[in-house]
């Protein structure tokens, strides 16, 4: 997973259209987990806003379970841990980071929509990835460790500008 990491980055850093800004766009979708995609097992699109200074807002629209989110047979809950980082593209250094977990139940039929928020302030012109994983519990048994039911993805990314 590093390696395929290390290469996306390298790929992302190179300059683009514009001279001196990342091809950030190489990094959305990228799977942590070869075994477990994300992608196929969350059916429905986040969305995030950006436009509060300082803050993410990430939206897990209205979920109808377990059509919009696969899991395990046996599933009491779900766990999405969301994390945001960024790095400076001047001088390589962490700009910042900010995680949070919460915790859905999961029983058949409607999910409301819940609005995550998170404290974000980033330097100017850091590359800013958000990455979500999501991890499965079930009743009397404890977290599912099989690998193709731990998805982990970068869902979203950009540079820190407008962001801070």
């Amino acid at each position: 997973m590093i390696y395929r990491l290390d290469g996306a980055l390298k790929d992302a850093l190179k300059e683009g259209p514009e001279a001196g800004k990342p091809r950030a766009a190489r990094l959305f979708g990228f799977e942590f987990n070869p075994d477990g995609y994300l992608q196929e097992k969350l059916k429905k699109e986040l969305l995030f806003n950006w436009s509060q200074k300082g803050t993410l807002l990430i939206t897990i629209p209205e979920l109808d379970l377990p059509k919009d989110l696969g899991a395990p047979s046996g599933t009491q809950s779900v766990h999405w841990n969301f994390v945001v980082t960024g790095s400076s593209l001047d001088f390589p250094t962490c700009t910042g980071q900010f995680m949070t977990t919460i915790t859905m139940p999961y029983t058949s039929g409607k999910c409301p929509e819940r609005i995550v928020e998170l404290p974000v302030a980033f330097q100017s012109g850091s590359l800013v990835v958000v990455a979500l994983s999501i991890r499965y519990e079930k009743d009397g048994t404890g977290r599912v460790t099989e690998p193709c039911w731990m998805p982990g993805c970068i869902v979203e990314q950009g540079l820190g500008e407008g962001k801070s």
